[in-house]
């Protein structure tokens, strides 16, 4: 009885801190779950689903998703229930479709003023992307700063595939081009 009580309740607070919903899910008992294509999305849904399935009675249909505008779009016309996992930052469409601060830890992380078509709540988990560069580049390389003087030294990544542009290996590359 502890047992299922405490998933009950932790599947409520999983719920209410990490779902992106659309309108009218809340009573349905068949729900579609897009699950995000990286490692951590894929775990985090696995849970959420585990328990809505487990210990709530729900039937979750989970599809391949990636985050951004596409995932908004769906969720707010009802094609997709809720997102386990989708970086807002990523998307262009946050402020047209969020309508709501986003709170972590009692402060105001990000603020959004769009139609309210969609509404999205943090984990408590912020995420980050990273690049990285090898230590030898820095040490041949003392003027190089940061990731936005990756351009200056393009021609040290280009490949044969790349031709003049650099590339990018083993990291999320939205928002991120190389000219």
């Amino acid at each position: 009885m502890k047992n299922s009580l405490f998933a009950k309740t932790f599947a409520a607070l999983i719920l209410s801190s990490f779902l992106v919903l659309s309108a009218g899910t809340a009573n349905a008992k068949r729900l579609t779950a897009a699950v995000a294509d990286w490692t951590g999305g894929e775990l985090t849904c696995q849970v959420a689903v585990a328990i809505l399935e487990e210990e709530l009675g729900y039937r979750v249909d989970r599809i391949e998703f990636a985050s951004g505008t596409g995932l908004w779009e769906a969720i707010a016309a009802g094609d997709i229930d809720f997102a386990c996992e989708s970086w807002p930052s990523y998307a262009e469409a946050d402020d047209v479709m969020i309508n709501m601060n986003l709170v972590y830890d009692g402060e105001v992380v990000k603020e959004y003023s769009g139609d309210g078509s969609v509404d999205a709540y943090t984990s408590g988990i912020i995420g980050m992307s990273d690049y990285y560069v090898p230590k030898y580049f820095v040490d041949a390389n003392p003027d190089f700063k940061d990731w936005s003087d990756l351009n200056k030294y393009k021609d040290q990544f280009a490949t044969p595939e790349t031709g003049s542009k650099g590339r990018l290996i083993g990291c999320p590359v939205a928002g991120l081009e190389l000219s």
